[in-house]
């Protein structure tokens, strides 16, 4: 299983995203646009805030036991490549 860093993910979300004034704001577009999310769910970078709803929970534990950075721009596609 190939692990990625927070810092790799953010950078590979600049990459991704350039227009972005930083590697997290790329990362939290990026994952709003790959995952369809509506703009009142959570990305899975913010899994673990008091508010998060639960399938933004369930998807950054998934991620992280994966080995996948909470930063990654394309969180399915990390999980499924690390298997």
């Amino acid at each position: 299983m190939t692990r990625i860093s927070d810092r790799e993910a953010l950078k590979l979300a600049l990459e991704r995203y350039p227009g972005a004034r930083d590697g997290k704001a790329a990362a939290y577009s990026l994952q709003m646009d790959n995952l369809k999310l509506k703009p009142w769910e959570n990305p899975p970078m913010y899994g673990d805030v008091s508010n998060a709803d639960a399938k933004a929970r369930r998807l950054l534990k998934r991620m992280l036991d994966a080995g996948v950075s909470r930063y990654h721009p394309d969180p399915l596609a990390a999980i499924e490549a690390a298997k």
